[in-house]
């Protein structure tokens, strides 16, 4: 620090914030970890505490031909937005700097 003093305001301010950061920090952690947890139950529903554990339920969610379904018809989506985003974004550029070129000529003519 600069070797000054904090006030007993900065301090409790930091302890407040500090605080409150890490009970939402918690808050948005927590139920994740609960559903991770009890996704590897060896029961037929979710309880909590977990029965016992076991994999299969993620055996049964890669052996699901409606995932690799989904996850193709997603990966060809998200290239075709790539495409085109890129397409607008160079189409935009190579447009302000045609505008640039013109506006810059005009300026240059009437100065």
């Amino acid at each position: 620090m600069s070797g000054r003093k904090r006030s007993l305001e900065t301090i409790s301010f930091e302890v407040a914030m500090t605080t409150a950061a890490l009970l939402a920090l918690l808050l948005i952690i927590a139920p994740s970890l609960v559903v991770l947890i009890v996704s590897f139950t060896s029961g037929f529903s979710l309880k909590f505490p977990p029965p016992g554990y076991s994999t299969r339920w993620y055996v049964e969610l890669w052996d699901a031909w409606q995932l690799h379904f989904a996850v193709r018809k997603s990966f060809v989506v998200a290239l075709w937005a790539t495409a085109l985003s890129g397409v607008l974004i160079m189409a935009t550029v190579a447009l302000m700097a045609v505008m640039e070129r013109f506006t810059g000529l005009s300026r240059r003519l009437t100065s």
